[in-house]
């Protein structure tokens, strides 16, 4: 889904009205949905973790697009960091300002990140599962 919508960068601006409203969507929604089927959830959980994971994606994948676009009009530019170096420490941020200071920062939406917090949406369903589990 994530590089579907980074292919379809107006996907992740489509609203979320109710049910899937494209066929594309509804064969997502199929996807998560047989992924969680058969777990010992009840239907509402089943498509709350499924909107819970298409957000991750979309989200995501929109994030990726505004990193993209702002590095594209050269946002770090020597003037622009300049001007925001200093702010995070007049503002009391320290550790922020020792990052941006040494160049720690990085813009970039890597692969660590997004596989960093799907296992732990996953790992939080896992949790619920087994409680479920627990409770039968």
């Amino acid at each position: 889904m994530i590089g579907r919508c980074e292919a379809h960068p107006w996907l992740p601006d489509l609203p979320l009205r109710g049910a899937p409203a494209t066929p594309n969507l509804l064969r997502w929604t199929e996807v998560l949905l047989g992924a969680l089927t058969g777990a010992g959830l009840s239907t509402a959980e089943s498509l709350g973790r499924a909107l819970l994971l298409d957000g991750y994606a979309r989200r995501t994948a929109s994030a990726r697009g505004d990193v993209r676009e702002s590095s594209a009009a050269l946002t770090r530019s020597a003037t622009v960091t300049r001007f925001l170096q200093p702010l995070p420490h007049e503002h009391g941020c320290p550790i922020l300002a020792s990052m941006m200071s040494r160049d720690a920062y990085d813009d970039e939406v890597g692969e660590d990140d997004v596989d960093f917090g799907l296992n732990r949406i996953l790992d939080g369903i896992e949790v619920l599962v087994a409680h479920r589990a627990d409770d039968r």
